[in-house]
């Protein structure tokens, strides 16, 4: 079996941290975005809708869209918080399953950490300026879960990290004494 040439990658599972902070920003954003959009698109369609002749437009735009959009918020709020318990339970599952990095790669580890709890203040920081706005603050309040992830990034960026660490150099195989 031919060996994947990996050089300039990171080793395995030691970006996780960093992927999570990132993964976790991008999908709130997103969504929220998307309510924020649908909500503003079904006023507009709303308000623009007069009678269409034999049928109230206003009154079949409210039937169609509005349901959607009633449906919509509770479903992606679900979906986000199941998306970011998932990418953490991924993390640990890959860490200690499928990783297997040589022990010296444990100050790298410590490093990619610490830099990611770093970087993890200025985005919490920003996230809370996006909160206090006008327009679209409404709408990421509503997604709790995620905003309360967001806006402790740091512990929860440094309590991941430590947990993978954990998960990847501490094995409960004997077997585990390779490393390739």
């Amino acid at each position: 079996m031919r060996k994947i040439n990996r050089k300039g990658q990171l080793p395995g599972g030691i970006a996780g941290p960093l992927i999570f902070m990132i993964f976790v920003l991008i999908t709130i954003i997103f969504f929220a975005i998307f309510i924020y959009g649908f909500g503003i698109f079904t006023d507009a369609l709303d308000e623009g809708i007069e009678d269409l002749g034999a049928v109230n437009g206003t009154l079949a735009a409210e039937q169609t869209f509005g349901a959607y959009d009633d449906a919509l918020l509770p479903g992606l709020k679900m979906v986000s918080a199941a998306i970011i318990f998932g990418m953490i339970i991924g993390i640990f599952v890959f860490n200690y399953l499928i990783v297997k990095i040589h022990p010296g790669f444990f100050m790298l580890y410590v490093v990619v950490v610490l830099v990611t709890v770093i970087a993890s203040v200025p985005i919490s920081n920003a996230y809370e300026d996006l909160l206090t706005g006008q327009a679209f603050s409404e709408t990421l309040l509503e997604f709790s879960i995620g905003t309360h992830i967001i806006i402790h990034l740091p512990f929860y960026v440094t309590i991941i990290g430590l947990l993978g660490l954990i998960f990847i150099f501490v094995k409960f195989n004997a077997r585990e004494n390779e490393f390739t």
